[in-house]
């Protein structure tokens, strides 16, 4: 607004002065600076409009990028991996299932007690392990406590046939509050219930059991890789199945 103020102001002093040829230069010194503006600023719209496409099209494309690119790290810095603990799981559930196990293994284990040497229990309490779950692998473990008829127990015959039986009752439907027998893994089929371990503690045995899962099947091949690395072949764990 100034220059345009003196120019003006300078026009009017130009034409009182009857400066008549200095006049019509600066007025036509205008009428150029005007003109050439105008081509300029028409150049500039004709080559947005005819590029229109193109410069929204990038405009865009990099509008898109750095949103997925702010998106993504936001996402990344925000995730928090899973805690698994013993509150993961609802204790009622697990001391319900505990008891469900509990009262299949004790028929079973007196069905088999001379084979694998182990006594009879008189009540289902008598097989209550001081801590009756442990979560190894992020699955439940749960353990029973059973006497010993023999100083020395074979842990490879228990594992063994006490697994068999369990699997017998699963496949015909004798084993109370389970109705799938069997699990899939990795193509191949698993009992539902598995004997996770058999420990001699001296005057029992304490029997391991643990209900067939992906995470389960997962922890327990792990182990066996575990245990072939260590050079360790020899193992309580029956692993015949993996």
């Amino acid at each position: 607004m100034n220059i345009i103020n003196q120019l003006y102001n300078l026009a009017i002093q130009l034409f009182n002065d009857k400066k008549y040829i200095k006049l019509s230069l600066l007025l036509l010194g205008i009428i150029l600076s005007a003109v050439c503006t105008g081509f300029v600023l028409y150049m500039i719209i004709s080559l947005i409009v005819t590029h229109l496409i193109e410069i929204v099209t990038t405009i865009g494309g990099i509008i898109i990028f750095f949103s997925v690119l702010i998106n993504f790290f936001s996402k990344k810095n925000t995730e928090v991996e899973p805690v698994t603990s013993v509150m993961d799981y609802d204790p009622i559930v697990l001391e319900s299932t505990y008891s469900l196990i509990r009262k299949n293994l004790a028929v079973i284990i007196s069905d088999i007690s001379e084979i694998i040497k182990l006594k009879k229990p008189a009540t289902v309490m008598q097989m209550d392990a001081p801590s009756h779950y442990d979560i190894v692998g992020n699955v439940p473990i749960y353990h029973y406590m059973f006497f010993k008829l023999t100083e020395k127990a074979d842990i490879d015959v228990i594992m063994g046939v006490l697994q068999t039986t369990i699997t017998q009752r699963l496949e015909s439907n004798s084993f109370e509050g389970i109705t799938q027998s069997r699990f899939l893994y990795n193509s191949a089929s698993y009992p539902s219930i598995l004997v996770d371990n058999v420990i001699d503690t001296g005057s029992f045995i304490q029997v391991d059991i643990a209900i067939a899962s992906e995470a389960y099947c997962r922890h327990r091949k792990q182990r066996l890789y575990n245990t072939i690395n260590s050079g360790n072949m020899h193992s309580n764990v029956s692993d015949k199945d993996f």
